[in-house]
């Protein structure tokens, strides 16, 4: 490893290897997949207002204009 200098990092001697072990993570996917799930319909339902809020100006500008 290279220290932001360029400089080589002095080795860490307590630093040890251990085969056959298994990293864990700290990320439940399943609770991601839901969260990532609800976030999507919560962003269509926001789509899907705004849509809706521009149609309804739309035909309010259509009725002032036949007015």
């Amino acid at each position: 490893m290279r220290l932001k200098s360029g400089a080589k990092a002095k080795a860490d001697e307590t630093v040890t290897i251990t085969s056959g072990e298994l990293e864990s993570s700290n990320v439940n996917a399943a609770q991601s997949l839901v969260n990532m799930i609800e976030l999507q319909r919560l962003y269509e339902l926001q789509i899907k207002s705004i849509s809706s809020t521009d149609q309804n100006e739309q035909s309010a500008q259509r009725m002032m204009m036949a007015a």
